[in-house]
């Protein structure tokens, strides 16, 4: 057993080399790969993860990264204040995790066609996540605002460490 641990090591390096070359994004937003240890089970207890064990999911993730001006338009936008203001460490804490195709990160220029051509709807739906009513909504919704107001993450290795089946749970 351990002696496929170093031949498993050395293929994950070799992907998280190739996710840095490929990366479309700043050297802050790419994820750690491997992961040396994580608290698996119930009783928390750590342990090296191999590939065997949990499977890299064949999607990528993006996650948008709230910058100033998107807080200070939840704050204006609020309907009812009750005077408690949001703040950038609040937005931040818990993000919606966008799966998306895992040929999107592959090219750096793919990706930048994809975003342009989905932006609008990703944008939508963070809008809707603090208010539903569309007319709270900024008018210009274009590609400048979306990156004026967020920064985007992409993540290419993803690895499931549930138990279960994956299914849609708003089904």
């Amino acid at each position: 057993m351990e002696d496929d641990a170093p031949d498993w090591n050395r293929r994950q390096r070799g992907v998280s080399n190739k996710i840095r070359r490929n990366c479309p994004l700043s050297e802050a937003t790419r994820c750690a790969w491997p992961p040396k240890m994580l608290n698996i089970g119930e009783s928390g207890a750590r342990r090296a993860v191999r590939h065997e064990e949990f499977p890299v999911v064949n999607r990528n993730a993006l996650i948008l990264r709230y910058k100033d001006p998107a807080v200070r338009w939840i704050n204006e936008a609020d309907p009812s204040p009750d005077g408690d203001e949001i703040t950038l460490a609040n937005v931040n804490q818990e993000r919606t995790v966008y799966l998306i195709d895992d040929r999107i990160g592959e090219d750096p220029r793919y990706f930048e066609r994809w975003l342009r051509k989905n932006y609008g709807e990703i944008f939508e739906m963070e809008l809707d996540g603090w208010y539903t009513d569309p007319t709270l909504w900024p008018q210009d919704r274009s590609l400048a605002l979306f990156r004026a107001w967020f920064d985007v993450e992409l993540h290419t290795v993803l690895v499931d460490l549930g138990k279960g089946e994956m299914y849609d749970d708003e089904t």
